[in-house]
C-alpha cells in the first residue's frame, strides 16, 4: 500500500501579491478609512550662483544696515607702497572680486591692506580664500569686516 500524498497548498507569485504603490494613487487613511492622496514630495532646494554679500544686503532694504556691518573679508596683502596695493586690487577686480584697500598705521609707517569681500558668513569668507590661493596663488587670511 502506498501512502497518499498530502495535499500541496500553492500560493500565488509574490509580484501578484504585492502591486506597486503609484505615487499619484490614493491610499486609505487608516483613521478615518477614507481615501487620501499622498503629500508631494519636496522640490529640491535652489542653489545659487553667488554668495550673499554685505552689498546685495544693503541694496535690498535700508534697515538691514546694522547686520552688514558684521562680516568677513579676505586680506590678500599688506604693501607699504600704495601702488603695488592699488595693482593688486585691479588685478582682482578685472577677474570680478570684490577687493578694496584699506590703510592702517603701524608705527610710523602707513600701510596699504589688499581686502576681498565682505561676505556675510565666516565659512564663505573661508570659501573665498581657498577660490583665491587656488587662483591666484595668494595665502589670505580671513579678517572681520571693518567698514569706513
Amino acid at each position: 500500500a502506498q501512502p497518499t500524498p498530502k495535499a500541496v497548498k500553492t500560493l500565488p507569485p509574490k509580484a501578484a501579491v504585492e502591486a506597486p504603490v503609484q505615487e499619484s494613487a490614493e491610499i486609505p487613511d487608516l483613521k478615518t478609512k477614507q481615501k487620501v492622496k499622498p503629500k508631494p514630495k519636496p522640490e529640491p532646494a535652489q542653489v545659487t550662483e553667488s554668495h550673499p554679500t554685505i552689498d546685495n544686503i544693503v541694496d535690498q532694504k535700508p534697515q538691514q544696515t546694522a547686520m552688514v556691518r558684521q562680516g568677513w573679508s579676505v586680506q590678500l596683502g599688506t604693501f607699504g607702497n600704495q601702488n603695488n596695493a592699488e595693482r593688486l586690487v585691479k588685478k582682482l577686480q578685472a577677474d570680478g572680486f570684490k577687493a578694496y584697500s584699506r590703510e592702517k598705521s603701524s608705527g610710523n609707517r602707513v600701510l596699504h591692506l589688499v581686502l576681498v569681500g565682505p561676505q556675510i558668513n565666516k565659512s564663505d569668507a573661508m570659501q573665498l580664500r581657498g577660490q583665491l590661493e587656488r587662483q591666484f596663488s595668494l595665502k589670505g587670511i580671513v579678517v572681520k569686516y571693518q567698514p569706513n
